[in-house]
């Protein structure tokens, strides 16, 4: 498997700043013998730095090695920093770190390694905050682990019902990501103990019905993604929110984590060594709420509202997204330091004079539409994107047809991919029980332009 990402964007990617951290996931390297020689470059670097006079410490530092490692090859593609605690008490028995298998003095010995040998930075956590350290590769880490963006897996257990309930946030609008309900299916006989998933420090156990249609079509595509190469590859998960499972249910995977806009480096990657495409539900939020009163979306809502208006298609899309999301009695957040920390670019913030001018057209121009504003309906609709792409994935599996999902898009192998815009438009129709499709547009990676205009 080789790196096939332009050198012009992997540069937009690497000059991008870190912004968040994430905590160590249990991800490993397979394709071995096409990570070998850059593997084998680091292990010579570190040798010295790495070694211990005992076997059992040689044995526990080379785990916390490789668990780091892979996890900074992530690391680097999604733009975050790695969370890794110092104190004893974070690796006691049945502590998140201690079910990896490391110990304090092996992973202090390996971050000090990566410091000395100049591969990632440090930045010191403060207890007052509850934060930990936090840690950063560097440069001359970047341009060594790239390459093994096919390399690192994210194990992938056929057992597991690939379902995860989240809590209710708290009055501030933060998840507690300690604490998780996990799903498990009638008849596992699996300790609970075994449930405890990345963030959780409380799991709380959740029994579903064996043979429950979520359960059955995620270890089909699973098990299909199992023998499958892929950047970043990890299982693919349905995530519920707010304790509820009407609310939420996208279907996600590490995939879906790298950039394509200000990097393109997602549309450039490969599915079993062949390039990808995207096919993508054009305006989904607003043309689900409208088809649920049989009218068809015009076929890009965005840029009509966007010219009759004279606010950019992207300043809409945030608009129209927000109000439909937010809840009842509260305004939508136009405050553009939060918005920037959250990860939005600031030429796409609107003003409150451009709110007003787009929410008062689509009023005059889509009354059923404006109708859904500010009723909290986000999380709901993301229900019905995460049926409609299972769905479509789980019938392409039949079909012989690998996909990754993207939010309310699907990434499929470029020979396939009229297929797969075939069948997820019709399993947007069946949804709504409606006989006009949904509007959709792929996307193609860079130097194949021309398959657009074929398309």
């Amino acid at each position: 498997m080789h790196n096939l990402l332009p050198k012009e964007e992997l540069q937009k990617l690497l000059d991008r700043p870190y912004s968040s951290t994430t905590l160590p996931r249990k991800i490993g390297f397979k394709n071995i013998s096409f990570a070998k020689p850059i593997l084998k470059t680091l292990n010579e670097d570190l040798k010295d730095l790495l070694h211990h006079p005992r076997k059992d410490s040689r044995k526990r530092i080379r785990t916390a090695y490789k668990l780091f490692l892979a996890n900074f090859v992530t690391c680097v593609f999604t733009r975050k920093g790695l969370s890794i605690a110092g104190g004893k008490k974070s690796y006691k028995e049945d502590s998140y770190l201690n079910k990896f298998f490391l110990t304090q003095r092996a992973v202090q010995q390996v971050v000090n390694a990566f410091i000395k040998a100049e591969l990632i930075t440090k930045s010191k956590g403060n207890p007052l905050k509850k934060e930990v350290n936090a840690y950063f590769p560097t440069r001359k880490l970047e341009e060594l682990i790239t390459p093994l963006i096919y390399s690192v897996v994210e194990e992938i257990d056929l057992k597991d019902t690939f379902i995860v309930v989240n809590k209710p946030k708290d009055k501030k609008g933060v998840t507690n990501k300690h604490k998780k309900i996990v799903v498990k299916e009638e008849g596992d006989t699996r300790q609970d103990e075994y449930y405890v998933t990345p963030f959780s420090e409380e799991t709380e156990i959740h029994t579903l019905t064996k043979g429950h249609s979520d359960i059955e079509r995620l270890r089909k595509v699973n098990t299909a993604l199992h023998l499958a190469t892929f950047a970043l590859k990890s299982p693919v998960k349905r995530i519920y929110s707010n304790n509820s499972f009407i609310q939420g249910g996208r279907i996600y995977c590490s995939f879906q984590n790298l950039p394509d806009k200000k990097a393109r480096i997602r549309i450039n990657t490969l599915i079993n060594g062949e390039p990808i495409a995207e096919v993508d539900l054009s305006c989904n939020h607003a043309a689900m709420l409208l088809a649920t009163h049989g009218i068809q979306i015009s076929k890009d809502f965005y840029s009509d509202v966007a010219y009759a208006t004279l606010v950019s298609r992207e300043k809409v899309k945030f608009l129209v997204t927000k109000l439909i999301g937010c809840p009842e009695g509260v305004s939508v957040d136009l405050r553009v330091n939060k918005l920037i920390a959250d990860g939005y670019e600031k030429e796409d913030i609107p003003s409150h004079e451009e709110r007003r001018r787009v929410e008062s057209h689509i009023k005059d121009i889509y009354p059923t539409l404006s109708k859904f504003f500010k009723k909290g309906l986000g999380v709901a609709l993301q229900s019905h994107e995460g049926e409609i792409l299972l769905d479509a994935m789980s019938k392409l599996v039949d079909m012989g047809i690998i996909t990754l999902p993207i939010h309310d898009a699907l990434a499929a192998p470029i020979s396939k991919i009229n297929i797969v815009k075939d069948v997820l438009e019709e399993s947007w129709m069946d949804f709504f029980d409606v006989d006009f499709r949904p509007h959709t547009k792929i996307d193609y990676p860079d130097g194949l332009e021309a398959l657009k205009l074929a398309a």
